[in-house]
């Protein structure tokens, strides 16, 4: 099932001192796995969607990200997780709607209300997939404000510190 496969792009990524190739497979299907370990990859860059796994407050959507990860670490797969995006209910312009076509308008591009929500949603994923995630990542292209429409500083201070502090406080073997 080649043709299903959704690969946008190849990435060389160094772990453990070796490059592996990595398949940018946002949120593959065991089929996608399984393609990718046929062409060969030795690992997956998957999209860990803050506004996917906690669509409100207090509910968390774990399937599809279990699904994914099961499917690839069964195939051998290793695992490059990117955490992001802000879901509405946690954004802090409460008039943006989800899944805008604008960047003005979209709420996941967009600063969380209350940055410890924001670390309470990394600190949830990291800690139900330590040991299976080899690598984490914060956030995607925040330089474009498609992906973050916030500073640089803003970036820095609210999105990526807290969510590396999250991240080791979960895991202290984190990379």
């Amino acid at each position: 099932h080649m043709a299903s496969l959704a690969v946008s792009s190849l990435v060389a990524v160094a772990l453990a001192g070796a490059p592996t190739v990595f398949l940018n497979a946002h949120l593959p299907s065991p089929a996608d796995n399984q393609s990718m370990a046929a062409l060969g990859a030795s690992g997956a860059r998957m999209d860990f969607n803050w506004f996917d796994f906690q669509p409100t407050p207090t509910r968390w959507e774990w399937t599809a990200l279990d699904t994914a990860v099961s499917s690839a670490r069964a195939q051998g797969l290793s695992i490059y997780a990117t955490v992001a995006y802000t879901p509405k209910w946690a954004s802090s312009v409460s008039g943006c709607t989800q899944f805008a076509s604008d960047e003005v308008s979209r709420c996941e591009n967009k600063l969380p209300a209350d940055v410890q929500a924001w670390t309470a949603a990394v600190t949830a994923v990291v800690t139900r997939y330590r040991g299976k995630v080899d690598c984490w990542g914060i956030w995607n292209e925040p330089n474009l404000r498609t992906f973050f429409d916030g500073t640089l500083d803003q970036f820095v201070t609210l999105i990526f510190e807290p969510a590396a502090r999250a991240i080791r406080a979960a895991d202290p073997q984190a990379r």
